[in-house]
């Protein structure tokens, strides 16, 4: 039987969720490695996809990364929570496959995902999951911040 990939309306996001002015407040606290995930132009750098690392540890995603690792994670092997973030309509991530199963949490903002199994429309509160080595593209229908949760 096939996977379910994705679940509409799997975790309730606030109304005053965490946004792009608590993303500048957070960022300016601590000190995570931070990377691009598309392919940006050096003239049109907001137009890349920013990628947060580690941040299950933090108070603001601490309780959202348990509730992941109950309902995700019963053998409780190693894992973690990074933020991929973009300002602008239309950035994308770059083209690539993990060999380990990601599950995407939209927070803010509209996006699809295209995946080799097709095409997926992600509200906030919406999860996908990608399986492992499976291709797949982000691309921000508005500015978004999204959660990847992933085990390995």
């Amino acid at each position: 039987m096939k996977e379910k990939l994705l679940y509409k309306n799997f975790m309730k996001v606030d109304k005053d969720p965490f946004d792009f002015n608590k993303l500048s407040v957070f960022l300016d606290r601590y000190n995570f490695s931070t990377r691009t995930s598309s392919n940006f132009m050096n003239d049109y750098i907001l137009q890349a996809v920013f990628q947060v690392r580690g941040v299950e540890t933090t108070a603001e995603f601490k309780p959202i990364y348990d509730h992941l690792q109950q309902k995700l994670n019963p053998n409780n092997i190693k894992s973690d929570l990074d933020i991929f973030f973009s300002l602008t309509s239309g950035a994308c991530s770059i083209t690539h496959n993990d060999l380990y199963k990601v599950h995407v949490l939209n927070f803010k903002g509209k996006m699809i995902y295209k995946l080799d199994a097709g095409l997926f429309e992600l509200d906030p509160g919406d999860l996908l999951i990608i399986p492992p080595k499976m291709t797949h593209k982000a691309i921000g229908l508005t500015p978004r911040i999204t959660l990847s949760y992933a085990h390995y």
